[in-house]
């Protein structure tokens, strides 16, 4: 009888956890998208020539032109469950690789970086610089996207904000962001735009999690820091405790990506990490932390973003914010703070559209419920 118990508990343990690998794995699994997109165009940036960058349409035909901007170290294809959704289907909807990411141009590897006067640290290609920002600026005003909305993910959502702080986006009616924090280095707002799970180091000021996708390292000597890592480094030894079981800098920013709350048997997508990996420029993270940081003096000609987003509001631009209800990079405190300050005058339906069950890949996460935001915003831009 004993034995038989044992074998029954045996059997009801095996299948609890079967059934969980298979629960814990079924997100994941259903994230997968490991085919190409197709090219609908290409455009050749004006300033260099030598950067082309992919524009992808969707099959719809309403609407107005509606451009969506992947983030930082992925591609296009973080959009696939709107490309091919309902969503795709019925409206105009263009996605573009930014210079570095995806399909598009990478600097060659035969050009040096170029280098801050200081020589401490490199200053950047401004082709990942300034040709971001170009880049949107010329699909956008494409013959055949003419874009009236921008929609913007993450660093997508920083880089359309910027864009339009440059009078490079003149067409545009609204903007909507999400997994984006529009802040500046030296902040008036009490509160901090991302989570400060660690910091980097007193000199960064630069949460962990968005730091390691920023490529700063810590340099031997104590105190202080330079922007030349790589994904494939080891992580930082501040790497919060949930993170430091991956197995480099570039996997563990990725899997920040989605709900921390999803088991440690989580999967990042295969197409994730082939964007982060091989499909992204290592050089654009580094041009990017040297503006994050403003290293570089010509930076102040730059507006911030949050004199852009004053701006928003004075050309009475509607303007979107969405967050995952557990992004682990952005601070939602600060968002509502930017609006209770008045940085945010043309808050679409006057709130933070914070979605449920989600982090920081919430067109991946929850696609049907980014999706009915997204064409109930498309909507309401159409009968402004």
């Amino acid at each position: 009888m004993i034995k038989d118990r044992q074998n029954t508990y045996a059997t009801i343990i095996s299948m609890t956890l079967i059934f969980l690998m298979v629960s814990l794995n079924s997100s994941a699994d259903s994230l997968e998208f490991n085919q190409e997109l197709s090219v609908y165009k290409w455009v050749q940036l004006e300033s260099f020539p030598d950067i082309k960058v992919p524009i992808y349409k969707s099959q719809g035909q309403e609407g107005p032109g509606v451009l969506l901007i992947h983030g930082n170290s992925s591609s296009s294809r973080a959009f696939h469950r709107q490309i091919f959704s309902d969503l795709g289907r019925k409206y105009k909807l263009f996605f573009l690789d930014l210079p570095g990411h995806g399909l598009a141009s990478k600097v060659s590897t035969e050009i040096e970086m170029p280098m801050l006067e200081d020589g401490n640290n490199p200053a950047g290609f401004p082709e990942y610089q300034e040709g971001v920002a170009e880049a949107i600026s010329m699909v956008a005003h494409d013959p055949e996207v003419q874009a009236k909305i921008i929609i913007g993910w993450s660093l997508g959502g920083h880089a359309a904000i910027k864009t339009y702080g440059l009078d490079m986006l003149s067409n545009i009616e609204g903007v909507f962001v999400f997994g984006t924090a529009p802040a500046i280095k030296e902040s008036p707002l009490d509160n901090i735009p991302f989570i400060a799970m660690n910091n980097i180091n007193r000199l960064t000021k630069m949460p962990i999690l968005p730091g390691i996708g920023l490529s700063f390292n810590l340099a031997p000597r104590a105190g202080a820091f330079r922007i030349d890592s790589k994904f494939s480094d080891a992580l930082p030894i501040n790497t919060p405790r949930e993170y430091k079981m991956y197995p480099n800098r570039g996997y563990a920013y990725m899997r920040a990506f989605f709900d921390p709350k999803e088991s440690v048997f989580f999967k990042v997508p295969d197409f994730i990490l082939e964007d982060g990996f091989n499909r992204s420029d290592d050089r654009f993270r580094t041009s990017l932390a040297v503006l994050a940081l403003e290293l570089d003096p010509k930076d102040h000609e730059l507006p911030n973003e949050l004199e852009i987003l004053r701006r928003i509001g004075s050309d009475d631009l509607t303007l979107g914010v969405a967050v995952g209800e557990r992004d682990a990079f952005i601070n939602q405190a600060y968002l509502h703070e930017l609006h209770e300050k008045g940085y945010l005058q043309t808050l679409w339906k006057n709130k933070i559209h914070v979605i449920k069950d989600s982090g920081h890949a919430l067109q991946l996460e929850q696609p049907e419920a980014f999706n009915a935001l997204i064409e109930e915003f498309i909507n309401d831009i159409v009968h402004k």
